[in-house]
């Protein structure tokens, strides 16, 4: 909406701006205040138009960027087996990913104590995973010493 009204402001301006140059040699200065007021009222909306369209620009980014952000924090939490605190932190998206958040919680806190009760690792790490090549960045699992040290190699 601020687009179309950025437009169409920005048409005026340039409209009574080629007004203005057709009677710049006119003798009555009352005609050519006139004109000088319209142009300056449209430049100015052209100016408050573009304003406005830049603060919903940035407040569109500003909202997927807190998204992703609650999105990626209730993951973390549901991984590590806090099923009703990462439904809390992504709640604000619907009951639909709310229960997403429990059900990879809960599942999570499972494969947890099924890793414990074998006497694996403690805690949410408890999940077995294939260990890393040395140097290897990105893959799936915890990070583990070879990694570590392959990226201290690198830096």
């Amino acid at each position: 909406m601020t687009g179309f009204s950025f437009l169409a402001s920005v048409s005026k301006a340039i409209d009574y701006a080629q007004q203005n140059d057709a009677l710049e040699n006119q003798k009555d200065a009352n005609v050519l205040a006139l004109m000088l007021v319209k142009k300056f009222r449209a430049e100015r909306n052209a100016w408050l138009s573009a304003f406005s369209f830049a603060s919903w620009a940035m407040l569109l980014v500003t909202h997927r960027v807190n998204k992703e952000k609650h999105e990626l924090r209730g993951k973390l939490l549901a991984l590590q087996g806090r099923p009703a605190e990462a439904a809390q932190e992504i709640g604000f998206l619907g009951a639909r990913r709310e229960q997403e958040m429990r059900d990879m919680g809960q599942a999570a806190a499972a494969a947890a104590a099924q890793g414990r009760a074998k006497g694996g690792i403690e805690g949410s790490a408890a999940v077995a995973a294939k260990p890393v090549p040395q140097g290897l960045v990105g893959t799936q699992g915890p990070a583990t010493p070879t990694v570590l040290q392959g990226l201290k190699k690198e830096l």
